[in-house]
């Protein structure tokens, strides 16, 4: 019996350090250029733990070892597993940013909307959405910024200004 048990745990860690990593990240990226040599670019992002474009943090992320990492990875292997065979209802997190960008390509200003859905396979349902702002050049100013939830989808909407002498 033990050495059936042995066998099964090695043979279970071994199939988990032998499977990469699967990397949730999709990016697909969209640049509108203007008449001044500024330009505006448009990225839809689904980041993996701890990783963000333009400056973004990820605050849920911490730095882990090699080991603990390793265990991470099974033990989310399992938990994912569990969720998927006990549930038939999935929760994602996608993510939109739009960065203005001068003619130089000095970033001005940036704007993220961070939609959450449930999908069960058949559909889908945005339960949350969040709009934030960072603004770089203090020639900008937000003047509104507003996101809801309609259907399946996050739509936000926002105003930035810039105020020049």
């Amino acid at each position: 019996m033990k050495k059936i048990m042995a066998f099964l745990l090695c043979s279970l860690l071994l199939f988990t350090a032998l499977c990469p990593a699967v990397s949730a990240t999709s990016v697909e990226s969209d640049i509108e250029r203007f008449d001044d040599g500024s330009y505006l670019t448009v990225t839809y992002y689904k980041p993996t733990e701890g990783t963000s474009p333009d400056g973004w943090e990820d605050t849920d992320a911490t730095e882990e070892s090699d080991a603990v990492s390793f265990f991470g990875r099974i033990i989310r292997f399992f938990r994912n597993l569990l969720n998927k065979l006990l549930s038939k209802q999935e929760t994602i997190t996608k993510t939109k940013y739009c960065n203005y960008f001068d003619s130089e390509g000095e970033l001005l200003w940036s704007v993220q909307l961070k939609g959450t859905f449930t999908y069960n396979h058949k559909t889908s349902v945005c339960i949350s959405s969040e709009i934030t702002d960072i603004i770089m050049d203090s020639d900008w100013k937000l003047q509104s910024r507003d996101c809801r939830e309609e259907g399946n989808t996050a739509i936000g909407e926002f105003a930035i200004r810039q105020y020049k002498l």
